[in-house]
């Protein structure tokens, strides 16, 4: 598991516009399609962070999470539960056979999001400029959650709330996120966007106009 001083610091590595720390990202590519549609133009790695200390759970809760691989309407389930703004027909589609987690995958991310590593215990090493992103409406990982940790590990960084965002924020305020990821870099518009995408992916792109 790599921190972000292994990213950033290290000689050699690559010069980047941004790395960009985003929680859930290890999920069906489905939740972050239109999110990394508009990513796409620019130097910008994704690295799919639990929190890095791990993270303990309920062992009923560790056992919808772990076992869920392969059962749609489980799934479904936990999104219904951890979401606030989302239709049926986008849950449907989070379910559906070409982007549904497998038993391994589903085993593989809950034991990667629980296990941590120690480092995740001590103040960050990278001191660049940090934003931080929480949704007001988590059932999962609260606002005061993702702020105490925001404190503990990045105590520079800005903290944001998307609003009327449950577990997925990226998903269900798409432009309001981008908005924020936008607003933090300093990023313009690409020059070519891509002549067919989603609804959510226009208004992403629209958002990021700054």
């Amino acid at each position: 598991m790599a921190a972000a001083s292994d990213v950033t610091n290290a000689p050699g590595r690559t010069e980047y516009d941004a790395l960009l720390f985003i929680h859930g990202f290890l999920d069906s590519h489905a939740v972050w399609r239109d999110m990394t549609s508009v990513l796409a133009p620019f130097s910008v790695p994704i690295i799919a962070p639990a929190p890095l200390r791990g993270n303990t759970l309920p062992d009923e809760v560790r056992n919808l999470l772990r076992e869920c691989g392969a059962d749609a309407v489980a799934q479904r389930g936990i999104r219904v539960s951890f979401s606030t703004n989302l239709d049926d027909t986008q849950f449907d589609s989070l379910v559906a056979p070409n982007v549904l987690m497998g038993k391994a995958v589903a085993r593989q991310y809950y034991d990667a999001f629980t296990q941590g590593d120690p480092r995740g215990n001590a103040p960050c090493a990278y001191r660049g400029p940090t934003l931080v992103i929480a949704a007001q409406d988590d059932p999962v990982i609260t606002v005061d959650q993702v702020a105490a940790s925001c404190r503990e590990r990045f105590a520079s960084a800005k903290f944001r709330v998307v609003a009327n965002s449950g577990h997925w924020p990226h998903l269900e305020q798409p432009a309001q996120t981008a908005q924020l990821i936008a607003s933090h870099l300093g990023w313009s518009q690409p020059n070519q966007p891509r002549q067919v995408e989603s609804s959510a992916a226009a208004g992403v792109r629209a958002a990021m106009r700054v």
